[in-house]
C-alpha cells in the first residue's frame, strides 16, 4: 500500500537514512563502536562539501547517499577482478577506500589527500573499521608517491582520480600545481598506478570551477583542454572513455608500461 503524499514527505523528513542506499555491494559493514563517534563528526560524513561523497553512519556499517552510490556504481564497475591494491588519489570522506578494501577485495588501499581535517576524520573512522590493517589514510602529494613507486615502496593496481585533475596541473589555494605540464603529470600517475588509472575529471578550461580559473596562471589555463590532456596521457596509457560527457568524461586509462590485464565484467 502507498503511503498518501503527506506522509511520506513527514516520513522522509524524520527518517535519518530517507536518502541513503541499502544495496548490499555499496554498504560498507565491518565497523565496530560506531556509536562512540561525536553527533558533530556524523554531521561531516553526512552533511558536509562535497555533497556527491556522503554517507550515513548505522549500527556497524557505512551506508551511501544515493548520489555516492550512483558515482559508486558509475566507477567500481571498472576495477579489474585480478587487481589487489588501490588508491583514490583526492579521497575526500574516504568511502571509496573503505569500498575497496571490504567489497572489492582488495588487500591493500591508500587513501591521500592535502586536507589534514578531512584525512583525520577519515583516519578517525578507520579505527573502528574491522579491515583497518593495510588500509590506510595520508596526507601525500603525487611527486612524493612517484619517488616511492620507482623505489617500488608505493606502486598500486589501480587507481582512483576524481574531480581532482585540475588542482594537480593548475594549483588551488592550498596547494601549488603538482607538475608542470601535463606529461610530467601524467608520467607520475603511471608510475603510481602500474594498472588501471579510473579518470573522471573535468577537461575544459571553462568548464572548471570559477574559484580555479581565476586562480590558473596564464600559461596553465592555454593548454588546459581536451586535446593536450589526451594527447599526453596517451603517451603511458592506452585510454578509453566509457562513460560521462564529452567535457567530464569517464575514462579507463591502462598503463603501457606491460599491463596485461583485460577487463572482465
Amino acid at each position: 500500500m502507498q503511503l498518501p503524499s503527506t506522509w511520506r514527505k513527514a516520513w522522509h523528513s524524520w527518517n535519518p537514512l530517507s536518502d541513503q542506499v541499502l544495496q548490499h555491494d555499496l554498504v560498507v559493514p565491518g565497523f565496530e563502536r560506531l556509536h562512540e563517534i561525536e553527533d558533530s563528526d556524523r554531521d561531516f560524513w553526512s552533511h558536509s562539501y562535497p555533497r556527491n561523497h556522503n554517507f550515513v553512519l548505522g549500527r556497524n556499517r557505512l551506508i551511501p547517499s544515493r548520489r555516492l552510490s550512483d558515482r559508486l556504481r558509475q566507477l567500481t564497475v571498472h576495477y579489474p577482478r585480478s587487481a589487489r591494491s588501490l588508491v583514490d588519489l583526492s579521497c575526500s570522506k574516504g568511502y571509496f577506500v573503505f569500498h575497496a578494501r571490504c567489497q572489492m577485495g582488495m588487500e591493500r588501499v591508500l587513501g591521500i589527500d592535502i586536507d589534514r581535517p578531512t584525512l583525520e576524520k577519515c583516519q578517525l573512522l578507520n579505527a573502528h573499521f574491522g579491515l583497518r590493517e593495510n588500509t590506510t589514510f595520508a596526507e601525500s602529494r603525487l611527486r612524493e608517491l612517484s619517488h616511492k613507486a620507482q623505489a617500488d615502496q608505493a606502486d598500486f593496481d589501480v587507481g582512483l582520480l576524481v574531480n581532482t585533475y585540475q588542482y594537480l596541473r593548475l594549483g588551488s589555494s592550498l596547494e601549488p600545481a603538482a607538475g608542470n605540464s601535463h606529461r610530467e603529470l601524467f608520467y607520475m600517475l603511471s608510475q603510481v598506478c602500474r594498472g588501471r588509472l579510473i579518470f573522471h575529471n573535468r577537461l575544459e578550461f571553462t568548464d572548471l570551477q570559477d574559484s580555479v580559473q581565476q586562480e590558473a596562471s596564464v600559461e596553465g589555463s592555454k593548454d588546459y583542454h581536451p586535446g593536450e590532456i589526451l594527447t599526453a596521457a596517451s603517451e603511458f596509457f592506452q585510454v578509453r572513455k566509457v562513460g560521462g560527457s564529452a567535457l567530464r568524461p569517464i575514462l579507463l586509462l591502462d598503463n603501457r608500461r606491460g599491463y596485461t590485464w583485460r577487463e572482465q565484467v
